[in-house]
């Protein structure tokens, strides 16, 4: 396991949210111990809901260095979305909406400008890596403070 992605952490609102898709709020207050939210993190794994996590620093440079990677802006937006399509393997196209990011206010800027996305992998105690593009590039390992309004972006275990 991760050793950031522990019950202190997930109480303090840290840890990967990904990896607790199908569960309560309470449900999250009330485990005792590490060893019960990983259960339960299993317990819905094998049922089918869980399984997810936030992806990792050597995933996103996978993603940045794809082939087939292809900037979708301005006349070749998707469906009129700023982003990117990226491709793992020879088939499967995946769509990266330029989302932009919200302000300490709350207000929705650079949207359809650039795109940042969450990774699992902490810097330090303050901040984490994340995924950001825009019309010209991609950096897979950029990093920014854990109160910042950043998209997540989750995959399969």
């Amino acid at each position: 396991m991760n050793n950031y992605h522990n019950l202190a952490n997930v109480q303090a609102g840290k840890g990967d949210p990904c990896r607790l898709i199908g569960m309560t709020a309470g449900e999250i207050r009330g485990f005792q111990s590490d060893t019960e939210l990983y259960a339960r993190e299993a317990a819905l794994k094998a049922e089918g809901i869980g399984g997810w996590k936030l992806p990792t620093i050597a995933m996103n440079e996978h993603f940045s260095e794809a082939a087939g990677l292809t900037f979708a802006f301005g006349a070749n937006a998707y469906s009129g979305v700023n982003g990117i399509f990226f491709r793992y393997g020879t088939t499967n196209n995946h769509f990266l909406p330029a989302a932009g990011d919200r302000t300490r206010e709350g207000d929705l800027t650079f949207q359809g400008s650039y795109g940042s996305y969450w990774s699992n992998e902490p810097v330090n105690n303050k901040r984490a890596s994340f995924l950001i593009f825009d019309i010209n590039s991609v950096n897979p390992d950029d990093y920014e403070w854990y109160n910042s309004s950043i998209s997540v972006r989750c995959v399969r275990q």
